[in-house]
């Protein structure tokens, strides 16, 4: 009776271990693929700050441009809608 009870017992047990085993392996995969993202991030930096410079600049260019148009459009009497 103590063999029919303690092998399926002792059949879970393992099961859990091997669970909680993989579980940890996962978490600690987790861990390390975030730290090495971070790392990677800190070398960005100065990539993502010549993007905004860049997109200003457009955005000033653009503007210009702008009023250029409507400054055309006035001198040649063209209704436009703002």
């Amino acid at each position: 009776m103590a063999v029919a009870v303690l092998i399926p017992c002792s059949v879970g047990v393992i099961g859990l271990i091997r669970y909680f085993w993989k579980k940890e392996q996962c978490f600690i995969a987790l861990k390390n693929k975030i730290v090495e993202l971070s790392e990677q991030d800190k070398n960005s930096i100065g990539i993502h700050t010549s993007h905004e410079e860049d997109i200003r600049d457009i955005q000033e260019k653009q503007y210009k441009t702008d009023i250029y148009l409507k400054l055309i459009l006035d001198k040649l009497e063209i209704p436009y809608n703002e």
